[in-house]
């Protein structure tokens, strides 16, 4: 699991944003590694976009929100649909059952 921050940075947090991406980085390394030696095994990466329905998310909500000079609900408004435990959940289960979904 990695997160949507990899494509667009998250300027209140570069260090949870660099950790991320080095997830990102990982899948493919290991992807490439799995094809060289013809080990059939896939690798994928999620990366869902921020939520408040986490507490990291949360806390993100309320820091980005105060960035923006915004109230929280405003703030997730801008950020619509969001993103739920059960749309995730089911995203890994399709991925996991699909060898054709894709890497990302």
């Amino acid at each position: 699991m990695s997160s949507g921050t990899v494509l667009g940075g998250s300027p209140l947090s570069g260090g949870y944003a660099s950790a991320k991406a080095a997830v990102r980085f990982m899948r493919g390394y290991a992807a490439d590694e799995s094809e060289r030696a013809d080990l059939g095994i896939r690798f994928v990466a999620l990366l869902p976009n921020m939520t408040p329905a986490g507490g990291v998310g949360s806390v993100a909500v309320s820091g980005y929100s105060a960035r923006q000079g915004v109230g929280p609900d405003t703030f997730v408004k801008g950020r619509r649909p969001v993103l739920t435990a059960n749309q995730v959940a089911e995203s890994v289960v399709e991925l996991a059952g699909n060898p054709d979904s894709a890497p990302e």
